[in-house]
C-alpha cells in the first residue's frame, strides 16, 4: 500500500507517469524528489541559427495512432535539415536537457511547432506553438529526464536586423497578400452570368463570397475583435488603425478595406483618413429568397478592385448593382469621394477580355471553376483536369494565353488548394475523408511534380521559411 500511494503522488508531481515497482517499505525508491525547473529560450540566437540553416520550408505531420503533429525542416533540395531548439535548462541529478528535436515523437509530445516565415522583403514572422515550459529532472528516487508542460506559443515579427517589431496576442494574425485564389471567387465578384440563378420563373442571387482577401503589397494584424493594425514604414511600426473593431474586414487594398455584410450593411473604411466612410457603406441583400424581379434595386456583389483592367481603379471598393427590377446590371467605382457608375460596363473591353479569358481558361481544363486558381501577381492559373474519383491531372499555364499551357498527370483523389512557399507552387490534395483526412503536397516544375514528405507521414500543412 505504501508504494502505491507514493506511486499516485509521484503522478501529480511531475506529471509523468512513472513505473511503479512493488518491493520493501524502506527502499531508495518510497523517497520523493520533485527537481522541475523553468525551460528558458534565447530566441534571438535561435532565430539567427534558424536563419543561417538554409531551411526552405517546414512541414507539420501526422503519424499513425497519434493525433498531435511533428515538424520537419527541408532545404531548397527538399532534403530534410536536422534544426534542433536549444533550451536554457541545466540539468541535475545525472539528467541531459537535449535541444528539442520537433519530429521525434518521444520529445515532442503536443505537437510542438517553429517557424520563421518570410512576410516581405524586410519582416518575418516568427512563431512557436506547444514548446515545453518546465524540464523534470528526477521524482520517486528515479532518473526522470523528461520535458514537459508542452504550452508555450508565441507569435512576433522581426525586422531586417532581428529586431523585434511587434508581439501578437493570441487573438491575432498576420494577413499577408493573397497569391492565388479560385476562379469561381472571380465569377462570383464580377461575371453577372453567374451571380444569379432562375428557379421557378423568379430570379434569386446566389450567396456573397465568403473568402477574405488582401490585394495590398503589405500585410496587415488582423485581430479577432476585428481591430486591423498596419506598418507604419516612418515609425518602423505597426499602428492600430482606429474605428476598425466590431467588424469582420473582408477585403484589403493599400487605401482601403471593406467589411463583411452585417445587418444588411457593408462597411468601407479609408485608410488614409483613418475611418470609416458613412456615404460609401453598401446595402447587402439578407434574405437569398427574394425574388430578384421584384426588388428595383439590388446589390449583386461588392469587393475591392483588383486591377482586372489594369487602371487606376486598383485597391478601390466596387458594388455591382441590379436595377431596375433586375433587368440592368451596373458598376459602380468608389471616387472622389462619391459612388461614379461605369455605364454598361459588360460592353467594356477590360470586360470582354476577362469573360475571354475564363472561358479560355474553363475550355481548356473542362473543370468547374472551383478547381481552377489564379495568381493576379504573376498571371499563372493552375487547374485540375479530367476529374475523377480516382483522381486529377494539373494544367498550368499562363492566363493571358491559357492554350499554350502544361499539363502534369496523375495526382490521387481531389485538388484541395494551390499555395506559393518562396515562389515555388505546390499543389494540395486530399481525400476528403471526413474526420481521417489524408493530405498530399507536391512541388510542382515546367513539367514534372515531386512529392514532399516520406511514407507515412500524413502532412497537414506546408509553410514558407525564411533564410539569410
Amino acid at each position: 500500500m505504501k508504494n502505491y500511494k507514493t506511486c499516485i503522488m509521484s503522478f501529480f508531481i511531475s506529471s509523468t507517469l512513472i513505473a511503479c515497482g512493488g518491493g520493501g517499505g524502506n527502499s531508495k525508491s518510497d523517497v520523493i524528489v520533485d527537481d522541475t525547473q523553468a525551460v528558458s529560450y534565447d530566441f534571438e540566437n535561435i532565430v539567427e541559427d534558424f536563419l543561417n540553416s538554409n531551411i526552405e520550408y517546414t512541414t507539420l505531420y501526422k503519424t499513425d495512432g497519434y493525433s498531435s503533429e511533428l515538424e520537419k525542416f527541408y532545404d531548397k533540395s527538399n532534403n530534410t535539415i536536422d534544426f534542433k531548439i536549444p533550451t536554457n535548462t541545466i540539468a541535475k541529478g545525472g539528467c541531459k536537457a537535449d535541444p528539442l528535436a520537433l519530429d521525434n515523437r518521444s520529445v515532442n509530445l503536443n505537437g510542438a511547432s517553429f517557424n520563421v516565415e518570410p512576410i516581405d522583403d524586410s519582416r518575418r514572422l516568427v512563431s512557436f506553438t506547444s514548446l515545453p515550459k518546465s524540464f523534470v529532472n528526477t521524482a520517486f528516487g528515479k532518473n526522470i529526464c523528461i520535458y514537459s508542460d508542452f504550452s508555450y506559443t508565441g507569435n512576433y515579427i522581426v525586422g531586417t536586423s532581428n529586431q523585434k517589431l511587434a508581439d501578437l496576442s493570441k487573438d491575432e494574425s498576420v494577413f499577408k497578400s493573397t497569391d492565388f485564389f479560385k476562379l469561381s471567387t472571380v465569377n462570383r465578384l464580377l461575371n453577372i452570368d453567374t451571380q444569379t440563378t432562375v428557379k421557378d420563373a423568379k430570379l434569386f442571387l446566389k450567396p456573397y463570397v465568403s473568402s477574405e482577401l488582401n490585394y495590398a503589397e503589405h500585410e496587415f494584424i488582423v485581430n479577432k475583435n476585428g481591430e486591423v493594425k498596419t506598418f507604419d514604414s516612418i515609425t518602423g511600426q505597426y499602428v492600430a488603425l482606429p474605428d476598425t473593431t466590431g467588424e469582420e474586414w473582408q477585403f484589403y487594398s493599400d487605401k482601403y478595406i471593406v467589411s463583411k455584410p452585417r445587418g444588411g450593411s457593408v462597411s468601407v473604411y479609408d485608410i488614409a483618413l483613418k475611418q470609416r466612410v458613412k456615404t460609401a457603406s453598401i446595402s447587402a441583400l439578407q434574405n437569398l429568397e427574394t425574388n430578384l424581379n421584384d426588388v428595383e434595386k439590388t446589390t449583386l456583389s461588392y469587393g475591392i478592385w483588383s486591377g482586372f483592367d489594369n487602371s487606376s481603379n486598383y485597391g478601390i471598393p466596387f458594388k455591382l448593382v441590379s436595377e431596375n427590377y433586375g433587368s440592368l446590371s451596373n458598376l459602380y467605382l468608389w471616387h472622389d469621394g462619391k459612388w461614379v457608375i461605369l455605364t454598361d460596363f459588360s460592353n467594356t473591353a477590360w470586360y470582354q477580355s476577362l469573360k475571354l479569358s475564363i472561358n479560355g481558361i474553363q475550355a481548356i481544363t473542362k473543370s468547374i471553376d472551383s478547381n481552377i486558381y489564379l495568381n493576379s501577381k504573376t498571371d499563372q492559373f493552375v487547374a485540375a483536369k479530367n476529374v475523377s474519383d480516382s483522381g486529377f491531372n494539373v494544367v498550368s499555364g499562363k492566363q493571358s494565353s491559357p492554350f499554350s499551357s502544361t499539363t502534369i498527370p496523375d495526382f490521387a483523389h481531389y485538388l484541395k488548394n494551390v499555395h506559393i512557399i518562396n515562389g515555388k507552387v505546390v499543389i494540395e490534395t486530399s481525400d476528403e475523408v471526413l474526420n481521417n483526412e489524408n493530405k498530399s503536397f507536391y512541388l510542382l516544375g515546367s513539367d514534372k511534380k515531386q512529392i514532399i514528405g516520406n511514407t507515412g507521414e500524413n502532412i497537414m500543412m506546408i509553410k514558407s521559411s525564411s533564410q539569410n
